[in-house]
């Protein structure tokens, strides 16, 4: 019976499929090997009897030729018990090297949401509230009729960059705290700055909320006061989109 070779895996390619039927196909090789190695343990047990019946009966002759089919089995069975032996521990080793290679091209997932101290965790959240209510005052003005594309992607395009700003904030807070040296707290006023721009840029989106409700207020008293927010709030749009700095 050809012994089957353990899969040891080197190559992205080995997926848990792979691994599942690899597994399947030992795992009925070790079977089939334990039970013939079974079977001619207790085949041996017939020429040990003849040897024993030979020797008590005087016949020499037959004792040897029992006794060579003796050696024989043992020869047989020790064989395919070792055979069995150095597969399972190959079967082993490959399961092993299958978890280590598994460690290393699995990359740890990175937190990218601030903590209570980070630098970014307030502007961050705010910017979450502004943009709900931000959002509700603009599905009441469109639905109203007026036009909000343009507030709503200078919106969009303003959260985009806070958010952007505070990934930055964050890589520069995770170096500070992993570098551990006296030129680490240099990294500290990046941070300041950085924060600084994220908190510019939340004012400037503010701005917008504040048009927003102006111009829902004038939607539901009507008059002139409607045309001058409306005016306004695209005003704000444009200012915020062309907010220098990133």
């Amino acid at each position: 019976m050809t012994e089957p070779t353990a899969r040891v895996p080197e190559e992205p390619a080995y997926t848990a499929a792979d691994l599942a039927r690899d597994t399947r196909r030992n795992n009925w090789y070790h079977l089939r090997q334990l039970v013939l190695v079974v079977l001619e343990g207790l085949v041996t047990l017939f020429p040990l009897v003849g040897v024993y019946e030979s020797l008590e009966n005087g016949d020499d002759g037959e004792a040897v030729f029992y006794a060579l089919f003796l050696l024989v089995m043992s020869v047989a069975t020790l064989n395919r018990a070792l055979q069995l032996r150095r597969h399972v521990r190959s079967t082993a080793n490959a399961d092993l090297a299958r978890a280590v290679y598994d460690a290393m091209i699995t990359a740890p997932e990175r937190n990218t949401e601030p903590g209570p101290t980070s630098w970014a965790y307030q502007p961050l959240l705010d910017l979450a509230e502004v943009e709900h209510a931000l959002a509700e005052l603009l599905d009441l003005l469109e639905a109203d009729g007026l036009g909000v594309r343009e507030a709503r992607k200078s919106a969009a395009d303003a959260a985009a960059i806070i958010r952007t700003l505070g990934e930055r904030l964050l890589s520069v807070e995770r170096a500070r705290e992993v570098a551990r040296s006296a030129q680490a707290h240099g990294l500290t006023e990046h941070i300041r700055t950085l924060h600084g721009r994220m908190e510019a840029r939340l004012t400037a989106y503010r701005g917008l909320l504040v048009a927003a409700g102006a111009a829902v207020a004038a939607l539901a008293e009507g008059g002139p006061d409607l045309t001058e927010a409306a005016d306004h709030l695209t005003g704000v749009a444009e200012a915020l989109r062309q907010f220098p700095g990133r």
